[in-house]
């Protein structure tokens, strides 16, 4: 039960049981909702170097949850915390905040950087937003629809359902009838050389802000 929890949590400093906890409280399950208490064992988390629980964080003060704040550079300060911890999705968030400007300085360039690695780090959310750019020609990238094809033929081919794997596999069948064969499979050979690496294992939690 969660008194278990608690004694596990806090005086072994169990950080699974600290993670299961946090998320208990969160969503109120088989508990009182303590968003408070979920915060501070997120924090607790985060300094133990789980960098999704920065995340889960940034999700909160998103929505002004916990006693956070909303304000959107508190947001990027808990994401930034997660890409020094190398989460992939805190790079991919932090990236869209660099974006638009929001919460900090607007910066193509380290949004590119940031979101870039988290698609190579194996996020399915970056690598579609990465397509995007090169398809657009934005974040200060020219077009390159050869690149775009490549990482969403990685999202297809490895994906869950999905909001990124259907609009990754719309995209695909209408880039289809724009390339040629030649570069078709060009993309696809990257893709697959891509799909060849190990990449390293994303320790819960997760939280989209």
């Amino acid at each position: 039960g969660v008194r278990w929890l608690e004694i596990i949590a806090t005086k072994a400093n169990d950080t699974r049981a600290m993670a299961l906890l946090a998320q208990t409280y969160l969503k109120g399950d088989g508990v009182p909702q303590n968003e408070e208490r979920a915060v501070l064992l997120f924090r607790s988390l985060g300094e133990r170097g789980n960098g999704p629980a920065w995340r889960v964080l940034a999700g909160l003060s998103h929505e002004g949850r916990g006693g956070l704040s909303a304000d959107p550079s508190v947001m990027a300060g808990f994401l930034a915390k997660g890409v020094a911890l190398g989460d992939p999705a805190s790079h991919f968030f932090l990236g869209e905040l660099y974006l638009r400007g929001e919460g900090v300085m607007q910066n193509d360039r380290e949004a590119f950087r940031l979101i870039e690695l988290a698609a190579e780090g194996g996020d399915f959310n970056a690598m579609l937003a990465l397509a995007n750019i090169f398809i657009k020609g934005s974040a200060g990238q020219s077009v390159d629809e050869e690149t775009a094809f490549k990482w969403l033929s990685v999202v297809v081919n490895r994906a869950p359902p999905g909001d990124a794997y259907f609009q990754a596999s719309l995209a695909v069948q209408q880039m289809r009838q724009q390339l040629s064969d030649a570069a078709i499979g060009r993309a696809q050979e990257e893709a697959g050389k891509f799909q060849a690496r190990k990449l390293p294992a994303q320790n819960p939690p997760a939280a989209k802000p």
